[in-house]
C-alpha cells in the first residue's frame, strides 16, 4: 500500500459512514412520525446535521489528499528515505488498524487485527493481532488478553514469548519478557518505549519536516527508533504499540 491508496481507502470508510447516517437516520424519523411520537425533531435533524457535514469534511479532506499524493508519487521525492522515522497512520473503523508509512509514502508495515467468526469472538477472551510487511507476508502474531493481566503472548519464527503487565502507575506502565523490563512512558509531548529503563523508540506530533508535509498532515503521530533495535525488540515494542493504542488514543 502507498499513501494514495491509503487516502482512498479512508475516503470510502468515511463516504459509507454519510451513506449509512443518513439511511439510518431517514428509517428512525419514518419511525417516529408513524408513531405519532413528539420530540424536537429541529433540534435532532440539527445534531445529525452536524455529524454528517464533520463526515463529509472528512471525505473531502481525504480525497483532497488522494488527488495531491497522485502528483507526488510521481515526482523525484519517492526517493528519499528515512529508516529510523515513520508516519503511523490509523484506519477508521472499530478494530485496531495502523499502517506505519515512510516518508516517501510507502507503506513499510501493518498492524491489524485478525478477522474471526462472530460465533467465535462471542466466546473468546484474547484479541490476535498480526504484522504484516508490505507484501502482505505476516511477520508475526499477538495475543492479548481482554483482561490486560497478560499484556500478550508473541509468536514469530516459530518462536513464543509472553510478555507480561506488571506494573501500572498514572503515567508509566510496565512489563516483562525473561526477566527483562520494558515500559510505556506517557510524557506531556511524546510517548516513549523502554528498555531496561533507556528510550528504543518515541512517538511525537507536530514535529514533522516542512517536505514531509506534502503528503501528510502536520499533526501525523511519527514513531521514530532511537536506534538500531534486534528484531526480538521491534517486535516487542509492536506488543507495546498495540497496547497502548487498544487502551488510549494518541
Amino acid at each position: 500500500m502507498n499513501i494514495k491508496e491509503y487516502y482512498s481507502l479512508v475516503a470510502k470508510v468515511y463516504f459509507n459512514q454519510v451513506i449509512i447516517i443518513s439511511i439510518y437516520t431517514t428509517i428512525c424519523l419514518f419511525i417516529l412520525f408513524s408513531l405519532g411520537i413528539t420530540i424536537n425533531i429541529v433540534l435532532l435533524c440539527g445534531l445529525i446535521c452536524i455529524i454528517l457535514i464533520y463526515f463529509f469534511f472528512k471525505y473531502h479532506y481525504y480525497v483532497y489528499r488522494h488527488s495531491k499524493a497522485s502528483f507526488l508519487l510521481n515526482s523525484q521525492e519517492k526517493f528519499i528515505h528515512d529508516n529510523k522515522r515513520f508516519l503511523v497512520m490509523y484506519v477508521p473503523a472499530r478494530n485496531i488498524q495502523i499502517r506505519l508509512f515512510k516518508s516517501n509514502g510507502l507503506c513499510e508495515w501493518e498492524i491489524s487485527e485478525k478477522r474471526i467468526p462472530k460465533l467465535k469472538t462471542f466466546f473468546q477472551t484474547t484479541s490476535i493481532y498480526q504484522i504484516k510487511k508490505r507484501d502482505g507476508s505476516i511477520l508475526a502474531t499477538f495475543k492479548l488478553d481482554s483482561s490486560n493481566k497478560i499484556a500478550a503472548g508473541l509468536s514469530y519464527n516459530k518462536e513464543r514469548l509472553i510478555l507480561t503487565h506488571n506494573n501500572r502507575e498514572k503515567n508509566k506502565h510496565s512489563f516483562s519478557v525473561n526477566k527483562i523490563e520494558y515500559s510505556i512512558v506517557k510524557k506531556s509531548s511524546a510517548i516513549e518505549f523502554n528498555k531496561e529503563n533507556k528510550v528504543i523508540a518515541r512517538i511525537e506530533r507536530g514535529i514533522m519536516p516542512i517536505n514531509w508535509q506534502k503528503q501528510f498532515s502536520p499533526n501525523t503521530p511519527i514513531i521514530e527508533f532511537i536506534e538500531s533495535i534486534e528484531e526480538i525488540d521491534f517486535y516487542i515494542l509492536v506488543c507495546l504499540l498495540i497496547y497502548f493504542f487498544r487502551n488510549y488514543y494518541y
